[in-house]
Formats: C-alpha cells, structure tokens, sequence
C-alpha cells in the first residue's frame, strides 16, 4: 500500500504509474487518478486558438494555455501528435526573425511617427529583435533634446535655485525616495513636475494623461 500526496488516499503500488531512474523502476508519490484530474484541468474549450494548427477549441478538441508564450494556446489534438513545446519554441522564434527582418529591409517602406515621413525600414533605430516606430533621425534629435533639458534642470538643482518638493505634488503623498522630475514638453526645460515613483511608474506605464490630471499643480 502507498499514501498518495495529493489526495490523501492509500491505494495499492498498481494504482500509481512507473518511470525510470538510474537503472531502478520508482513509483510516482501522486496516483494515476489524481495525475490524469491534474493534466486535464489546465485544458479550456472556449474560444482559444492553437498556435500550431490555428483550430478554434470546441468540447472534442480542447486547447491548453502556454505558461511560457502568455496568450498562446496548444490544442489536444496537437499534443497527441507528438507536438513539443522545443518545436513551437523554435517555430515561434524563427517567425518573429523573418518579420524583423522584413521590417528592417530598405525594400520596406515605413512611416515614421514622429515626423510622419515615410523611409525605408533600415532607416529605423532597433534594439536585440525589436524596431523602433521613430526614425533614426527623429530618435537622436530627441535623445540630445532629453539630455540637454535634464542637464539643465540638474545644474538648477546643484546650485540650488530650484528645490525639491518633500512630498509628492501628484499623490500629495510624503515618498520613501527623493522625488523625480519630469518634463511635459521638452522644448520647455525649465518646465518640470515632480513625481514620486508609483506616479513615475504609472507614467512610464502609459498612464500620462491620467497621472498629470491629477496633479494639484
């Protein structure tokens, strides 16, 4: 007899699967009950996709959620075919180097957000796999500008003619760290907002508008 870890039940050695280990056969400490309830219950039947054949899950075939691709399924049809999750890896790997290359090609034609010229692709920055929605044109005229207006707001702040607010003007909450700057408009440097780092996190996180609504200043 064997207690199994899971469901708390003693059952005979039979009712609990084998595998292989260092020359010697072991049994699993959970029984094939609670093995087969535990596969089953991450596989979900509506509306999802499978990133390998494109099938929409129904009942018969159900889809399983990737806990390593976020938003990605694989269906049970798949998986019974011999799938593996390295196939899918690589697959997805390879498609994501073919659609960086073609945005990257000068035979693509791209429009630039910021000055909304349309460039060939290779005249867009990039980073590792991912191409920048700017030019590389407009990307140094805004890094210079962004270096140039925190330098000038730093030298303010050495020579003191510009103080550093204790609490927080946004949340009006007094922070654990000193208050960071932010310019709303960089063409206006001596234009600043400080911001505690939640608030400075929210900014970050594309919660602008919604964060400077809310400043009392």
């Amino acid at each position: 007899m064997r207690k199994c870890i899971t469901c708390g039940k003693s059952k005979e050695l039979t009712e609990f699967g084998k595998f292989h280990w260092w020359g010697k056969d072991l049994h699993y400490k959970s029984c094939k009950e609670c093995k087969s309830r535990a596969k089953d219950k991450g596989w979900e039947s509506a509306d999802k996709t499978c990133i390998k054949c494109g099938v929409v899950a129904s009942e018969e075939n159900k889809a399983k959620r990737l806990s390593y691709m976020p938003g990605k399924y694989l269906c049970m049809r798949c998986e019974n075919n011999g799938v593996t999750i390295y196939e899918i890896g690589i697959e997805a790997r390879e498609k994501k180097l073919e659609d960086f290359k073609k945005l990257t090609s000068p035979d693509t034609r791209r429009e630039c957000k910021k000055c909304g010229v349309e460039k060939p692709g290779n005249e867009f920055g990039r980073m590792h796999q991912t191409v920048f929605a700017t030019c590389k044109e407009c990307y140094e005229k805004y890094k210079v500008l962004k270096i140039t207006a925190e330098n000038f707001i730093k030298s303010k702040i050495i020579l003191g003619e510009i103080i550093r607010p204790e609490k927080c003007p946004c949340c009006g909450k007094l922070p654990e760290y000193p208050l960071k700057f932010y310019h709303k408009d960089l063409n206006k440097s001596e234009e600043i907002i400080w911001l505690c780092n939640e608030c400075y996190k929210g900014k970050m996180n594309g919660a602008t508008d919604k964060v400077l609504k809310n400043c009392t200043i």
